[in-house]
């Protein structure tokens, strides 16, 4: 009977260290849970900061492809001014030029009309 006693004492006692083991585990299976709680709340925090600076970031986006689009209109239309004016200009240099050569041949002609009055008038 005694060696009954002993056997159940040791069976218990190998229970108890077996119950205090699981019962460790369980704990630290707990602690670990919190962690990784804790954890997964963080990573939802960063992902909605992420999210809401990528929305700021798609909106500067939106913004500086408006601004692009104005420029890019802006320059076009400076091309085509500068482009008028160029034909302008050119435009301008042959009529400068065209005047020259007509101011010229008139004042030949008056020169020459100018001499011919005056030996007329020598001659008389």
């Amino acid at each position: 009977m005694e060696k009954e006693r002993n056997s159940v004492a040791q069976e218990m006692e190998e229970a108890n260290q077996v119950l205090q083991t699981h019962m460790a585990e369980k704990n630290i299976l707990e602690k670990n849970g919190k962690l990784i709680n804790a954890n997964i709340n963080d990573m939802q925090v960063r992902v909605e900061e992420m999210q809401r600076a990528l929305h700021e970031a798609d909106g500067s986006k939106r913004k500086l492809m408006v601004e692009q689009c104005d420029l890019t209109h802006h320059l076009e239309e400076a091309e085509r001014t500068l482009h008028q004016l160029s034909k302008d200009k050119t435009s301008l240099t042959t009529q400068l030029d065209d005047s020259k050569r007509l101011a010229d041949a008139e004042t030949r002609v008056n020169r020459i009309s100018i001499s011919k009055v005056m030996q007329f008038f020598l001659l008389f």
